[in-house]
């Protein structure tokens, strides 16, 4: 039954070839991929998650090492682990191949300014849980899908990974799962937060 499983699996997370080819240029780039992201509760029997969830940095969808994004039903969630945290920042129609690497411009095209790109790059989290806890209501850790839409996400896992990547949806499937395109922008020291 496993071999069966993993096999489904596969084939559920399988990326159109047209897409593939589209970007085979960009994924030759380290620190890039293309996936797709299940809708959190439809396909239960898969395990380790079901294929709602994906880390950045260990490019994995499997649930439980620090994952940095989950698609539910209405959208992309971050922070829905612990005391692991995250906040999104949609940055517009911007191929994700003019999605700068640092945090010196703003990306040609966006509808953010340039302080809201700079936060995303120069953001600290804080020393202790107090201070995140009050921090934290003003995250944005929920957006909706958007066909077309390229996002910035900081995801931190405490003590594991503290993430910037950018992704862009390529495409919204029947099932409602998603096929988006990613780049790792910069990786920082995680925190421990006491």
């Amino acid at each position: 039954m496993t071999k069966e499983i993993d096999a489904l699996e596969a084939r559920l997370l399988a990326v159109p070839d047209d897409l593939s080819a589209h970007y085979r240029d960009f994924l030759r780039i380290p620190g890039t991929g293309l996936i797709r992201l299940l809708p959190r509760g439809k396909y239960e029997f898969l395990p380790k998650g079901g294929g709602a969830y994906y880390s950045f940095s260990r490019r994995t969808h499997d649930y439980g090492s620090g994952s940095d994004i989950e698609l539910g039903q209405n959208g992309f969630s971050v922070g829905f682990a612990g005391s692991d945290y995250g906040f999104f920042l949609i940055i517009g129609n911007v191929p994700i191949e003019n999605v700068p690497t640092d945090e010196g411009a703003v990306p040609k095209g966006s509808t953010i300014g340039q302080d809201e790109w700079v936060r995303m790059w120069t953001y600290r989290s804080p020393k202790d849980r107090a201070t995140l806890a009050t921090e934290s209501r003003s995250f944005q850790r929920n957006i909706q899908s958007q066909k077309g839409m390229t996002y910035l996400l900081r995801s931190v896992s405490i003590g594991r990974s503290d993430t910037l990547a950018a992704f862009r949806v390529e495409r919204t499937l029947s099932d409602g799962s998603v096929v988006i395109v990613w780049r790792v922008l910069a990786s920082f020291q995680p925190p421990n937060i006491r």
